[in-house]
């Protein structure tokens, strides 16, 4: 599985990793609860990209997140 790394600020990171540690659910679950949005720096092929932080919580069981 490709390595997702993406960025935020320090506000935006304690943000996330508490969305991570309570919210990480089902894609449904996690849509509901969230409209932050982070920069991807290497999503497979695509490059540097912005998307919803509900498809990279999506994605969190599947791949390894790191937040810079």
């Amino acid at each position: 599985m490709p390595k997702i790394t993406y960025e935020v600020d320090k506000e935006i990171a304690a943000r996330l990793k508490y969305f991570r540690k309570t919210y990480c659910g089902t894609l449904e679950e996690v849509s509901a609860k969230t409209d932050i949005t982070v920069k991807v720096l290497n999503y497979s092929e695509r490059g540097l990209r912005e998307i919803p932080l509900r498809l990279v919580a999506g994605y969190a069981v599947h791949y390894n997140l790191n937040v810079y």
